[in-house]
């Protein structure tokens, strides 16, 4: 297996004349990940190869963040401009930004601290490749021991897309949703981890309000985790927040399209269990959401509010059903998370800060 990693950063380097200077305008579309670091947001799209974007804070305690794209940055991953469908984005302990490829199956980072290429510092598994549009999807990290990372990646599970299955699979696959998987491992600092072939734990899905048979029924997928700790017999012990979302999977050719019902936060133990009651997300959403969006001035631009209307008056008309909520980070780390969703309702992007429920802090 260990030629296979030496393979991989070669095709990544191969397009590096693609873009080699930070753009001065840039376009976010299909927002996949979010974190926070050193007063900006680092944001992947999963359509934007090779590059992750910044986009500052703004200097007040704003909870709703449209991502004006005359203040976005586009940053190039030096040497791995072929690095495709980027789901994540975190910091690692050591400081280095690292991206999760899905297309790829790795973790994408700085080799090293003096170096300022990128390369993949983590290939995980062939059991985790993307199938039917389903795939590696959220990454979350912390620190340990003097700058070494402990690493948790999440595979999303949820119904394959009928459509991106092989024909032969099809009417198998595309009918039973899958559970997501979790594998953790640990990158010590300015170091890598190289092949992780050892997936952790499915995660014990409680069933969405729709309990009706499968495929109709909806069953969940996870787009994005967090680390966080919780009280045992032991102390405090580690466990994670996941983003669950719900969706069915009607019959192909009918006609009728997916249905994105339920969308909440779940916390874990490390062996998979749900700990206590899930929250919804998208009423920590509402709750943040001032009445009158002048409020929002001293963070955002008129035509920022007058953009952010229009996507709140979409989710309205829809039940708020479809928004697709798709990257995830701690914004205060114990307090509050950062949300973002992909192109549904509508580009540019817009980010909200939501409090964790009190019992969790």
């Amino acid at each position: 297996m260990a030629g296979v990693l030496v393979v991989v950063p070669v095709l990544l380097s191969c397009l590096e004349s693609r873009v080699d200077s930070v753009s001065e305008r840039a376009e976010l579309t299909e927002a996949s990940g979010i974190c926070v670091a050193d007063g900006k947001l680092l944001l992947v799209g999963d359509d934007s190869d090779g590059r992750y974007f910044e986009y500052p804070l703004p200097h007040t305690d704003c909870p709703i963040i449209p991502l004006d794209p005359g203040r976005l940055r586009e940053i190039p991953l030096k040497g791995a401009e072929l690095a495709m469908d980027l789901e994540s984005i975190d910091l690692l302990a050591d400081g280095r930004i690292a991206v999760l490829s899905e297309q790829l199956r790795c973790l994408i980072s700085k080799r090293s601290g003096g170096n300022d290429r990128y390369g993949v510092v983590a290939e995980y598994d062939k059991s985790v490749t993307e199938l039917g549009n389903r795939g590696l999807e959220g990454l979350a990290v912390k620190a340990v021991d003097r700058q070494a990372s402990l690493v948790a990646v999440v595979w999303e599970g949820g119904y394959p897309g009928y459509h991106y299955l092989p024909e032969e699979w099809r009417d198998e696959i595309s009918r039973r949703a899958l559970e997501p998987v979790v594998i953790v491992h640990r990158i010590d600092a300015n170091s890598a981890s190289g092949w992780v072939d050892k997936p952790l734990f499915k995660f014990k899905l409680t069933t969405p309000k729709d309990t009706n048979s499968m495929p109709l029924a909806q069953r969940y997928r996870a787009p994005d985790l967090v680390w966080y700790e919780h009280e045992s017999d032991s102390g405090l012990v580690d466990g994670l927040i996941v983003l669950l979302e719900s969706e069915n999977a009607p019959e192909p050719n009918s006609g009728n399209e997916p249905r994105y019902l339920s969308k909440i936060l779940q916390r874990y133990d490390m062996t998979g269990n749900p700990i206590g009651a899930p929250v919804e997300i998208n009423e920590l959403v509402k709750q943040v959401i001032p009445g009158n969006l002048d409020e929002l001035k001293a963070c955002c631009s008129k035509e920022m509010r007058a953009h952010l209307k229009n996507v709140l008056a979409k989710l309205d008309a829809g039940n708020w059903e479809n928004v697709n909520w798709e990257g995830m980070s701690w914004y205060e780390r114990g307090r509050s998370l950062i949300i973002v969703y992909d192109s549904y309702p509508a580009d540019p992007p817009i980010a909200f800060i939501i409090p964790v429920p009190e019992e969790w802090r």
